[in-house]
């Protein structure tokens, strides 16, 4: 899930070794301010604002898009995507050639003297609710960090030199001051910067690289995220393939990573299909012969050249590739997810985990995927939780209930499938009474995310009846709630049921959160405790206590998450 915003204001948090940059920002509502039309065109209404109590994000979650009015509907802005790095046509003639993002962190004093800026708008992919103040982190002070940290930022620094260097002082807008749209460049420092850029000694690198780039008949062409980003997109492309022409239902792995040589053969195909070069058609072509050639020869024996072969031992070495690595049961489960990130670190690649079409009732072809953010998330403790930890959680929960015996009562419904973003209400009804008529459970458990607010919603179908658990006593949001009592009218209809009352609604009032984060967990332990006691009848007799959830509980939850996790990985 995206979010779309504007920057209010830019701050510093300082750590002593290194300062890490936050976004203070307006956010519109991600339900009823940002919507995707007919075209597939993302519109945002930004005077339609949400997620008030969290405005702050870290400046390297963030990436820059523009807002463009809707001619047909001047309430709407249109999302527009910053346009994609073609590094031979862009960046061919300066020094500073970088394969990142367009959006910069302005650090440096002689650029950052204030923090009047113009707004600049932002998207992000992830969410903390509640604003970071007043808050204790345990943040190791590492070497490592220190240098990822610093590495970043001069990376940014670095492209947004770029940027002022193409636009102001090469290209369209040569002779203008960019201190007009950006207040933070004054005069003095931007005469300073331009002789710098016009002096010899930059002249001569400008020339070299120039030189350099002339040579490069195999230019790439990749957006601003890079290979990163074209790997991802190569992912999902493949998923969605497997999806269309495969019927089986369980399959182990329909999207994995790309090869290098074909990484290399994409970031060089234009949007028309064509290669960039010829030079890059022909060296793909002849890649491709070369892997398929050595593809048809396994299970025999090939001769090569003693240059190309180290000899490790005179005994016979045998070893399965891509051994997933799973840290020692001696550690905490908790220690263990973290040793598990820190090896995230060298492939970025989301771990994935089958579930099988019983649990949720929609197709499983795709597994579900955990990426290092989203362990982060459990590994802190102190994070918004994301909705892939939720689905995992289930996955554990309905383990939990075929080991209890009591997988006959209690039925799941699918996070996103029931989410207004991405799905229409026809959709949404559609799944839960198709899920509902097939599978015939007595109570059904589904977590579901608003306004930046994860609630459990509890369903009892055979007693036409609802339950609504939120850790800060807000009811469901009414239009899903409008919703799901029109989806069990047709429930009943298809059950074959003469009654016409409407839905029973209850709004249970248990364990009440004081922070601003913790309310996924509220939801997490009610689905324990809600299958692991077998529940079905007596709510509001049961969960009366309206004390805050305990730390304990709340680490508890960490613990069974983490080890679920990794045992279903060495599965």
């Amino acid at each position: 899930m995206s979010y779309f915003g504007v920057i209010e204001d830019i701050w510093e948090v300082d750590y002593g070794p290194f300062r890490v940059p936050i976004f203070k920002c307006k956010w519109p509502d991600s339900n009823s301010g940002v919507k995707i039309d007919q075209f597939g065109f993302t519109l945002v209404d930004l005077n339609n604002l949400g997620h008030k109590e969290e405005p702050f994000i870290m400046a390297i979650q963030v990436k820059q898009v523009f807002y463009v009015t809707d001619p047909s509907n001047n309430r709407w802005s249109v999302v527009l995507q910053g346009k994609s790095n073609n590094v031979s046509d862009e960046f061919g003639d300066t020094s500073d050639i970088m394969d990142t993002p367009s959006f910069s962190i302005r650090v440096a004093p002689s650029f950052n003297e204030d923090n009047d800026v113009d707004d600049v708008h932002a998207p992000r992919d992830d969410h903390q609710e509640g604003i970071w103040e007043n808050e204790t982190w345990d943040i190791p002070n590492t070497e490592t960090m220190r240098k990822k940290i610093l590495s970043i930022v001069a990376e940014r620094w670095r492209a947004y030199k770029t940027t002022l260097t193409s636009k102001y002082v090469f290209r369209k807008k040569r002779g203008e001051f960019p201190g007009n749209e950006n207040p933070t460049i004054d005069q003095e420092t931007w005469d300073a910067f331009i002789e710098s850029r016009m002096s010899e000694e930059f002249m001569k690198k400008r020339k070299k690289a120039q030189e350099t780039q002339a040579k490069n008949e195999t230019s790439v062409i990749t957006s601003c995220g890079g290979y990163q980003l074209l790997k991802k997109k190569i992912m999902k492309e493949k998923a969605m393939k497997h999806q269309t022409s495969q019927d089986d239902i369980a399959v182990s792995d329909p999207s994995s990573p790309p090869m290098r040589h074909e990484l290399w053969r994409f970031a060089r195909i234009k949007k028309t299909g064509e290669f960039t070069t010829e030079a890059a058609k022909e060296i793909a072509s002849k890649i491709t012969q070369e892997v398929q050639t050595i593809g048809q020869a396994l299970n025999t024996f090939l001769q090569w050249p003693r240059k190309l072969v180290k000899v490790l031992s005179g005994e016979d070495v045998v070893a399965p590739p891509n051994v997933m690595l799973i840290p020692s049961r001696n550690l905490s489960p908790i220690k263990r997810l973290w040793k598990l990130v820190a090896d995230m670190e060298d492939n970025d690649q989301p771990k994935q985990i089958p579930w099988a079409p019983k649990v949720f009732g929609v197709p499983s072809k795709v597994p579900l995927y955990i990426s290092q953010s989203d362990i982060s998330e459990i590994t802190h403790g102190h994070c918004m939780l994301n909705i892939s930890i939720l689905q995992l959680w289930i996955l554990f929960i309905h383990k939990l209930s075929v080991d209890k015996g009591n997988d006959n009562i209690y039925g799941f419904l699918e996070p996103k499938s029931i989410q207004k973003n991405g799905n229409k209400a026809e959709e949404i009804q559609a799944y839960i009474q198709n899920w509902m008529f097939e599978s015939n459970k007595n109570v059904y458990l589904a977590p579901y995310f608003y306004d930046a607010h994860w609630q459990l919603i509890v369903i009892c179908p055979m007693e036409n009846r609802s339950l609504c658990f939120c850790s800060m006593y807000k009811p469901p949001p009414t239009e899903f709630k409008q919703l799901l009592d029109k989806t069990m009218e047709g429930y009943h209809i298809l059950k074959g049921s003469k009654s016409k009352k409407k839905m029973q609604w209850l709004f249970v009032k248990s364990h009440k959160q004081n922070g601003n984060y913790e309310c996924g967990y509220y939801v997490m332990k009610a689905m324990h405790t809600i299958v692991n006691s077998q529940i079905v009848s007596g709510w509001t007799e049961i969960f009366i206590d309206r004390s805050s959830l305990p730390l304990e509980d709340i680490n508890i939850i960490r613990e069974q998450w983490a080890t679920f996790f990794i045992e279903t990985l060495a599965s």
